[in-house]
């Protein structure tokens, strides 16, 4: 018996002590071990609410886990959330053992081929809310549009790094999954202006939209944006082809705003801030990290009265030659409530 087994096991004898709580936050493997050498521990994990979740980040043998797991009966029939972040060695055979999912973490599995993903989608289609693909850079654009039409009631779809996903993948996501609230497409290049303003034309529920490094978006795309009137988080950092113009049309459309990452957008300039500063009042995080055309103005607008100074927690304006108030004491003048004074890095 490890010493952590004999830890838990002597604090499970201790007064007081609340095992379910702690089983909650202990991984499955760790439970299996609990089960073998605690009775007590074995009979409490008997409930299915202690098996919902399979967290194989790190793990060392990831495959063998997963199977050892997913033999027992109750883990399978009670499995909802399954993340294999950065498990190397997870191929498709090893997905071919989850079903009915409603979180699943898939990024960076370079084992894995469309045929996989694809199966697990399907046994999952009924129930599959949250979906994350990031830096699966073989997912072709067809497996994206399946995706799309199997899993209609996804609710967060993470394709960063996706490099081969299209416009007609953005369109069957408009077309298919009325429930998405969050969509990151960062580093997406082959996704372009038509796409983009086909997608937020029809998806006025969106609250996420990360588009950081998707430096091909111009205006004829990003107006669009202005349309997602429910739009909380919006990355642009990187598009450096938005103009102050297409910034204040979002800034319009977009007053529900809490994060704005304008980082390396370089031809913004203060008269697109004088807007964020009037429509964007609740902003909790704002970067213009790199931004040579915006200068202390910019500051005394958002500082105004009613503006987001009460509600601003992160504020970046490095990088930024003409902003001279930089240091944090002076930014803390105006902006007493900013908690961190560097977002890029």
């Amino acid at each position: 018996v490890s010493k952590t087994m004999a830890l838990l096991a002597s604090l499970f004898a201790s007064d007081g002590f609340e095992a379910s709580k702690v089983l909650e936050f202990t991984s499955i493997p760790t439970k299996l071990n609990l089960a073998i050498t605690c009775q007590e521990f074995a009979k409490m994990l008997e409930q299915s609410k202690f098996w919902t979740i399979l967290d194989l980040r790190g793990s060392k043998n990831p495959s063998s886990t997963l199977a050892i797991a997913l033999k027992k009966p109750k883990i399978s029939s009670s499995l909802v959330h399954a993340n294999l972040e950065f498990c190397k060695e997870i191929n498709d055979k090893d997905l071919e053992l989850l079903h009915d999912l409603r979180y699943l973490n898939l990024n960076a599995l370079h084992n894995i081929t469309d045929l996989g993903i694809l199966n697990v989608v399907k046994a999952s289609s009924r129930s599959l809310i949250h979906f994350e693909l990031y830096w699966q850079h073989s997912l072709k654009n067809d497996t994206l549009v399946e995706i799309a039409k199997t899993c209609n009631q996804l609710e967060l779809l993470n394709l960063s790094g996706c490099q081969k996903i299209q416009d007609s993948g953005l369109r069957a996501l408009a077309r298919n999954c009325s429930e998405l609230i969050n969509l990151d497409i960062t580093r997406c290049p082959d996704l372009s202006d038509e796409g983009l303003h086909f997608f937020c034309s029809r998806m006025s529920q969106i609250l996420s939209l990360n588009l950081y490094a998707d430096s091909q978006f111009t205006d004829k795309g990003l107006l669009s944006i202005s349309n997602l009137h429910n739009l909380k988080f919006l990355d642009l950092c990187g598009v450096g082809k938005i103009s102050s113009q297409a910034v204040m049309d979002i800034a319009r459309g977009c007053k529900l705003l809490e994060s704005w990452n304008l980082t390396w957008c370089v031809n913004v300039d203060d008269a697109a801030l004088f807007v964020i500063a009037e429509h964007c009042t609740i902003l909790k995080l704002l970067s213009v990290f790199g931004l040579l055309k915006v200068s202390d103005a910019m500051l005394d607008a958002l500082a105004k009265p009613g503006r987001c100074w009460r509600t601003l927690k992160t504020l970046d304006v490095h990088g930024c030659p003409n902003v001279k108030r930089q240091a944090d004491a002076l930014l803390l003048e105006q902006f007493p409530h900013l908690t961190c004074f560097t977002h890029h890095s």
